[in-house]
């Protein structure tokens, strides 16, 4: 769960890739150049150059690296497009994906950088949001208890990353057997419980990284030892924390 991106806009155009996460926030993903593969709600979809994909708020989602790929990314919090947020409580669009045939789409979504205003933005995102709308059926949401529960499961782990958190004391917590959430996390997450709380865990150390030694953050995070922290950070980053915050300052 990635509670930053409920209270601050993120606009960025690269190779945009990260692991499996959830958000309030709606979030665009345009493909500029190559191809992209986007999982959403566990869904596969391999997207090409001109596709534009829709996410959600509380749609887990990843995206994989793309070898000479260029997207851009737009993160729209609630807080401008309220009564989308609303919608979403109760449905959910037929397919994610649009086909941007005649550049409209990508026209509004580059106007979201740099807006002059907050107005202006709202009301381009809005507009991408109504475009989307008119062209995709949206249908009655399956699952909202499970949908629900994933949420608050995901809020818990993004308060409380840097406790002793296990699968059996996590589901004790929210009265469901270990075997359950085991499925849980697999069925919505894509992937094991452990492996996502390392993540998290990982991405929470980013901005302590900049101020504080390696070896303090490992443990103010939650890991057992700073070889398990590089491990788990070359895992997710491919480098080191060094190799990482010397390439974040040549940028």
């Amino acid at each position: 769960f990635e509670s930053s991106r409920d209270t601050q806009t993120f606009y960025h155009q690269g190779d945009n890739r990260c692991t499996a996460h959830i958000h309030r926030s709606v979030e665009f993903l345009y493909v500029l150049e190559g191809e992209k593969r986007v999982w959403l709600n566990g869904k596969r979809y391999d997207l090409q150059s001109g596709d534009f994909i829709l996410c959600p708020p509380y749609c887990v989602h990843r995206y994989e690296p793309a070898e000479n790929g260029l997207q851009i990314v737009a993160t729209i919090p609630t807080e401008h497009c309220e009564k989308f947020d609303e919608l979403c409580k109760n449905a959910l669009p037929q397919t994610h994906v649009l086909r941007d045939t005649e550049g409209e789409l990508l026209r509004l979504i580059k106007a979201l950088n740099n807006p002059p205003n907050v107005l202006f933005f709202s009301g381009v995102a809005n507009l991408i949001l109504g475009i989307f709308m008119a062209k995709v059926p949206f249908l009655p949401a399956q699952n909202g208890k499970e949908r629900a529960l994933v949420e608050q499961i995901a809020k818990y782990i993004d308060e409380a990353y840097d406790k002793p958190l296990t699968l059996s004391t996590l589901a004790a917590r929210f009265g469901y057997s270990p075997n359950y959430f085991s499925w849980l996390f697999k069925q919505h997450f894509k992937t094991s419980f452990p492996q996502y709380l390392n993540g998290i865990r990982v991405r929470k150390s980013l901005p302590l990284l900049r101020t504080k030694k390696v070896y303090a953050v490992c443990y103010e995070c939650g890991f057992n030892s700073p070889q398990q922290y590089y491990l788990h950070f070359k895992k997710f980053y491919g480098c080191s924390p060094k190799e990482f915050l010397k390439n974040e300052n040549k940028g």
